[in-house]
């Protein structure tokens, strides 16, 4: 039997904000897209603090399985959605640009930025590894933002 796969692009205003208001906005962004039929739901770039170029920056990153891992984790679940977004995670004694897929189930993947864009390489480490996620709505490739105009990138991802 063919799987459909209808994706929902979310754009947020980019201004930090707390991540309190940020996380409630984003989940009546979800709760739309699903409305409309979206089984993976794809948050922007650090879509729960905001982005700027600041050093308050290297307060924003949290652990593996911290707030904002949890907040998608029970969105997943509520929404029976697949959802993505990146956010800064703390690893060791590095910081990430990590994207995350949550399934509804909790099962979860992760992605670290290949390739910062200029200054953002003040703030986190870049990542070295692709990362295929096999989901039951079918395997996707993980990138953010600069990582697209890397052709270098999207070889490994063909093989």
């Amino acid at each position: 039997m063919p799987r459909e796969l209808t994706i929902a692009a979310v754009q947020m205003d980019g201004a930090p904000a707390p991540k309190a208001e940020r996380l409630e906005r984003a989940e009546a962004l979800v709760a739309e897209a699903v409305e409309k039929g979206a089984n993976l739901v794809v948050l922007p770039e650090v879509f729960n603090t905001g982005y700027e170029y600041h050093e308050g920056n290297y307060a924003l990153p949290e652990p593996i399985g911290g707030e904002t891992m949890d907040w998608m984790e029970a969105v997943a679940a509520r929404h029976d959605v697949h959802l993505a977004g990146s956010l800064y995670i703390q690893d060791d004694k590095e910081i990430y640009d990590s994207q995350i897929i949550m399934s509804p189930s909790g099962q979860h993947w992760r992605y670290d930025k290949n390739y910062p864009w200029l200054f953002e390489r003040a703030y986190f480490q870049a990542g070295n590894e692709i990362m295929i996620a096999d989901t039951e709505i079918g395997k996707l490739g993980m990138m953010i933002c600069w990582d697209y105009a890397h052709p270098e990138l999207w070889q490994r991802y063909a093989g």
